[in-house]
């Protein structure tokens, strides 16, 4: 999937190289998500952790694949208040990878004697952020399941459920090392909400005025495509290392 040439011409110069990176980088996710992993958890500590690894790998690829393809849809279709969406996301997604392989997962690797030898204590502290980075939730999805789900389609057993980590959370520790990052999702927050950055995000610039509705003049989200899509993908690369890393641990 690729960016029209229309759209390219109406970004700044020195974006157009990140363009050609990003189609790259969609290009290699869609590789991997072809990879088909069937959730069915082993009961063995060990073969349970690569498990929920593989499992994790997946879900982060087809996450990061689909963003990534709608973004290019998005600026594809002038559609830049769901570029606002979809940039928080991405922001997001990142910020709690990083925050239980970054946060979380590594001390308590670095703390044992190599991972090989590992204490079974540990191993199963790893294990059980594994199962909340992966089915952290504040929703019932138990009765979603049991009520709305048709159970000849689909045999779920039924888990207790499990916390999630408050992004804020994950945030806030990124933050603390890159303060960059808090600019950048505050405004991506803004382009959310029903505040001034949506509402800009649906605005036009024809004759030196900010207008709305039609289809004359350029659309205001263009510039804030050019202020924010360096910064985004940069964001977006940092999954690459933390991804490698939590995938390590298999043993």
């Amino acid at each position: 999937m690729q960016f029209d040439p229309a759209f390219r011409q109406q970004v700044q110069s020195d974006i157009l190289p990140l363009l050609g990176q990003f189609e790259e980088a969609v290009a290699l996710l869609a590789t991997h998500r072809k990879t088909l992993v069937v959730w069915h958890p082993p009961d063995e500590v060990h073969q349970r952790i690569n498990h929920y690894i593989d499992i994790l790998w997946a879900v982060y690829v087809n996450k990061l694949d689909l963003m990534c393809r709608s973004l290019i849809y998005t600026a594809n279709t002038q559609n830049f208040l769901l570029y606002g969406v979809i940039g928080r996301a991405i922001i997001e997604y990142v910020a709690v990878l990083r925050y239980y392989v970054q946060e979380e997962m590594q001390p308590l690797i670095q703390a044992s004697d190599g991972w090989e030898n590992a204490p079974l204590a540990t191993l199963y502290e790893i294990l059980e952020l594994l199962d909340k980075h992966l089915r952290g939730t504040r929703f019932n999805w138990q009765e979603f399941f049991s009520s709305y789900v048709n159970q000849n389609l689909l045999h779920y057993k039924q888990q207790p459920r499990q916390t999630q980590v408050n992004i804020l959370t994950c945030l806030e520790t990124w933050i603390r090392e890159e303060p960059a990052i808090g600019k950048l999702y505050g405004l991506f927050c803004d382009l959310v909400h029903p505040n001034l950055g949506s509402t800009l995000m649906v605005t036009r610039i024809y004759d030196q005025k900010i207008v709305v509705g039609g289809s004359s003049g350029t659309s205001f989200g263009i510039e804030i495509f050019n202020y924010t899509f360096a910064d985004l993908f940069s964001v977006l690369k940092t999954a690459v290392p933390l991804l490698l890393n939590l995938r390590s641990l298999k043993f």
